[in-house]
């Protein structure tokens, strides 16, 4: 009758035992997902960096081009006036060097108005890209929190545990319960 009773225990224990792994392996699994979606993420945010950058870079040669054309408009013009008429020299560099000034406060505010627009759109894309990966911290956490006594008293009594397809995510759950349990 005792045997029956040890084996009716250990069946209902192992029973038990094979359900939390079997819940375990599915938090893994999802928590893995998890971090895989905020790998995605922070690749996407350094993706959006780069590409705002190298449109800046573009958009600042294109100004200086325009510049570059424009002076060269201008010099055109100085050198057919002097061919004209030499004595109004004196005028044509004043007028030269109103268009000049005038074509630099242009180009300077094209050239911030691009750096400011590029600036809000990268700025924005981070912040959206950053909050994605808020929000998974979130809920990696929620879920390691959620973890039933019988889950967390698993993972605790083999330390040693190991999986080949969760490594990463099992690791940082056991370093969270731990960084708990000591507190």
């Amino acid at each position: 009758m005792i045997d029956v009773l040890f084996s009716a225990a250990f069946i209902s224990d192992v029973i038990v035992s094979v359900r939390s792994a079997l819940d375990l392996a599915k938090v893994l699994e999802e928590l893995d997902r998890l971090r895989e979606q905020g790998a995605e993420l922070r690749q996407q945010l350094s993706e959006t960096a780069l590409v705002g950058l190298t449109n800046l870079s573009y958009r600042v040669e294109e100004a200086h081009g325009e510049f570059t054309e424009k002076v060269g408009e201008a010099k055109a013009q100085l050198a057919e006036r002097v061919d004209d008429a030499r004595e109004q020299l004196a005028d044509a560099k004043a007028q030269l060097s109103e268009k000049m000034d005038d074509a630099k406060e242009q180009l300077a505010a094209v050239h911030e108005m691009r750096s400011d627009e590029r600036r809000a759109q990268t700025e924005a894309a981070r912040e959206q890209l950053q909050t994605k990966l808020d929000e998974l911290q979130r809920r990696f956490d929620e879920r390691a929190a959620a973890l039933g006594r019988t889950r967390k008293s698993l993972l605790r009594g083999n330390p040693t545990a190991r999986s080949e397809r969760y490594t990463e995510v099992l690791e940082r759950l056991k370093k969270r319960l731990d960084t708990h349990t000591h507190r």
